[in-house]
């Protein structure tokens, strides 16, 4: 299982192309572009997602050049392949080109401009089918009407759900104790925050509808944290609280009280044993402490996702091996990768840093 990224004009992202095997470490010095890599992941599946709304928000307030390489205009592409999906997006000043292929098949394409948005799909029957919308939500792209997962939901496009919800649920995260340890509402969305906000939520719907996903979090959380014998969601109204249950004590501690250790513990587990096929963790070492990197790098061996951090510590390079370590670099203002297949590197890097 892998997963193939291009990405070209997207800030130091000239031409980057890189196949994401089961556990990645991008390593590199500050300011190489290993958090562009993984801006560029977080793009595309919001965009999937959310649609304009993801558009706004890499753009804020900023010109259109300003998120190309080097501020030099131009068209942004990319691509991400993961089994039998192709998918590949282009933007411009004033418009947009989306396209899902299923093996070699093109199913669905999404052509828009500042004038028009034109969607066409393959149904069921192999026959296409186009709609075409004048007044949809402009965006500095173009006009977008609506996220291509709602989309894949709504309209009959042969296979597309299936061949984008696995890029849809990319799970991007840089966790932060005061984040995880936040109360959540039961009306907000069923998705992990990506500094660990919703939480509770998250664990109190695992409780409810799926008790074997939550032992099994549960039963691994506890194995790390062995004066821990229980992880206990508890809703109040719309308001939904985690509280830990010591051994040897029938009080349940809030998690507002919880150690930052334990928290981003719970969280990184939440996020590696639930739904999402790949994750990305960015600046790694700043949620997780040294001393649990063997049973983190067991822990993403043993669930079989596909794994992606960023780094700067040397130790890390301790737990794996020369092929799960991607070089990242940046010359002349671009970002340059490259897999290491030799622990000689491995050791240059080390001393270097």
């Amino acid at each position: 299982m892998s997963l193939v990224l291009n990405v070209r004009n997207f800030l130091s992202l000239r031409d980057v192309s890189i196949t994401f095997d089961y556990l990645n470490v991008l390593v590199g010095p500050n300011a190489s572009g290993k958090s562009n890599i993984i801006r560029a992941l977080e793009f595309v599946s919001k965009f999937i997602k959310s649609g304009k709304v993801a558009i706004d928000t890499l753009f804020g307030d900023r010109d259109f050049s300003d998120v190309t390489f080097h501020g030099g205009g131009g068209q942004i592409a990319f691509e991400l392949k993961f089994r039998d999906v192709n998918y590949v997006l282009k933007m411009e000043p004033g418009s947009l080109l989306e396209e899902v292929y299923h093996g070699s098949n093109l199913i669905f394409k999404r052509a828009s401009s500042i004038n028009k948005e034109q969607i066409s799909y393959l149904d069921p029957s192999g026959s296409w089918k186009s709609i075409v919308n004048s007044n949809a939500s402009r965006s500095i792209a173009g006009q977008i009407s609506i996220p291509t997962y709602q989309f894949s939901k709504q309209n009959n496009c042969h296979n597309l759900e299936s061949a984008i919800s696995i890029l849809a649920s990319i799970g991007v995260y840089s966790f932060d104790p005061e984040f995880i340890k936040t109360r959540s509402h039961a009306a907000t969305k069923l998705e992990l925050g990506k500094k660990g906000n919703n939480l509770a939520r998250l664990l109190f719907h695992y409780y409810l509808a799926d008790k074997f996903l939550f032992r099994n979090i549960v039963e691994t959380f506890t194995m790390l944290a062995p004066d821990v014998e229980e992880i206990v969601p508890i809703s109040k109204g719309d308001i939904i609280s985690l509280f830990l249950k010591e051994k040897n004590s029938d009080k349940l501690i809030d998690f507002e009280f919880a150690s930052g250790g334990y928290l981003k513990m719970l969280a990184i587990l939440a996020s590696l044993m639930g739904e999402n096929i790949i994750v990305a963790y960015d600046d790694i070492e700043s949620f997780i402490d040294r001393c649990v990197y063997d049973t983190i790098m067991y822990i993403i061996k043993k669930f079989g996702r596909i794994v992606i951090m960023t780094t700067h510590s040397p130790h890390l390079l301790d737990y794996v091996e020369p092929k799960n370590i991607i070089l990242v670099s940046k010359i002349n203002g671009e970002t340059k990768v490259r897999r290491l297949t030799d622990s000689i590197d491995v050791e240059a890097i080390k001393t270097c840093r």
